[in-house]
């Protein structure tokens, strides 16, 4: 496989796991007790990710590292770790209603300068 056809991948799935959080967490927060945790809606998110994750590391392994040196991937990656923690707390049914409402929009925020980071080749899209 070559580069542009994994970050083809790579970005299929970066749309697919935001809009797949954003309509989780919107569900959430409008719908007592969300959606139900069976069956596609409990497996497929994993699926994206996983795939999403997959295709970046083959990104890194095809520049033979070289990426991991470059400041926007290394801020793309601690915007990461901050999307899944907020991501996880935003839909954790058993955090009051507040929290997660905060939860859900630092997540979106995070991934939002995951994208910006990406597209401009800047930290969070900025200079």
């Amino acid at each position: 496989m070559d580069y542009s056809t994994l970050k083809l991948i790579h970005v299929t799935c970066v749309i697919a796991s935001g809009a797949g959080f954003a309509l989780r967490a919107a569900v959430n927060l409008l719908r007592p007790g969300g959606l139900p945790r069976r069956g596609l809606v409990r497996t497929l998110p994993h699926v994206v990710d996983s795939v999403l994750l997959a295709s970046a590391l083959g990104m890194v392994w095809m520049s033979g590292g070289a990426l991991l040196s470059m400041p926007w991937l290394q801020a793309k990656i601690v915007l990461l770790v901050a999307y899944v923690v907020f991501g996880a707390r935003a839909l954790a049914r058993q955090r009051p209603m507040g929290d997660r409402l905060v939860s859900t929009a630092a997540a979106l925020g995070a991934f939002v300068g995951i994208v910006a980071s990406a597209i401009t080749g800047r930290v969070l899209g900025i200079g």
